[in-house]
């Protein structure tokens, strides 16, 4: 098992081929979003607080601000109704964070500016 300090996952793949039963598995699915999570607010830290500019942005970078600002949300939700079992609230969950990652990817491929006009419209 590797420091989950490092940047890479808890458990490699060959440990993962040797679990036996789904806590094993919730584990490591636990421990992969924990991560995830850190790794979206690191990138929103270093591009988008840490400026000299004392923190003004401009409306292109601010969509894309806003937009992993919310899957950093959603996926703290996400994470805390998946440790409760609350599964309901996970399926709903899981389609905001769907549509927030294709629109984000959208946005950062096709950056144009009209489509970035359309999307503050």
């Amino acid at each position: 098992m590797k420091d989950k300090s490092d940047g890479f996952p808890k458990y490699s793949n060959v440990e993962t081929e040797k679990f036996e039963n789904e806590g094993e598995f919730m584990d490591a699915l636990v421990e992969l979003l924990k991560q995830s999570i850190e790794l979206i607010y690191r990138v929103v830290e270093i591009k988008y607080c840490n400026n000299e500019d004392n923190l003004i942005i401009n409306k292109e970078e601010s969509i894309v601000a806003g937009n992993l600002t919310r899957l950093i949300k959603l996926n703290i939700s996400f994470l805390q109704n998946i440790c409760e079992n609350r599964l309901e609230i996970c399926q709903i969950l899981n389609r905001c964070l769907a549509e927030t990652y294709i629109n984000l990817k959208f946005i950062i491929i096709k950056g144009e500016e009209s489509v970035l006009k359309n999307y503050i419209k």
